[in-house]
């Protein structure tokens, strides 16, 4: 019989001058983890023309560019445009800390609130998220 610090099928383990990796306090796991794929959402350069589209208002946080896109009216795709993580507007706000922004929104009825990401986040779970850091 095998003891327990040898199995055959799963070999002799780690030798001693393996780094060992189980201490690593990062939190993989998370929303906001270093190795989510995020868009570059803070450009060093700077706009000289208001944003155009409701997602544009809502990752430069230009509340009012984003008042006078709502105003003119939005379309139902235009509300839900999103980013390659699957986030719209509402939720990029949310994650970023725009609050003139997601309540500006608020009023927005062709957001989806319970859109998710694809992560399967929605921005409630992202606000979440954003303030157990704090």
């Amino acid at each position: 019989m095998a003891s327990a610090s040898y199995d055959p099928h799963l070999g002799a383990g780690p030798s001693d001058d393996s780094v060992i990796l189980l201490d690593d306090d990062s939190d993989s796991g998370s929303l906001l983890s270093d190795d989510s794929v995020l868009p570059d959402y803070e450009r060093d350069e700077k706009h000289t023309e208001p944003a155009k589209s409701l997602y544009e208002a809502c990752a430069r946080n230009e509340p009012a560019s984003l008042r006078r896109i709502m105003e003119r009216g939005v379309t139902k795709e235009e509300a839900n445009e999103l980013d390659i993580n699957g986030r719209n507007g509402l939720m990029l706000a949310v994650g970023k800390g725009f609050i003139d922004i997601v309540t500006m929104l608020h009023v927005c009825p062709l957001i989806d609130i319970n859109h998710q990401d694809n992560d399967g986040n929605t921005a409630l779970m992202i606000a979440a998220q954003v303030l157990s850091l704090f």
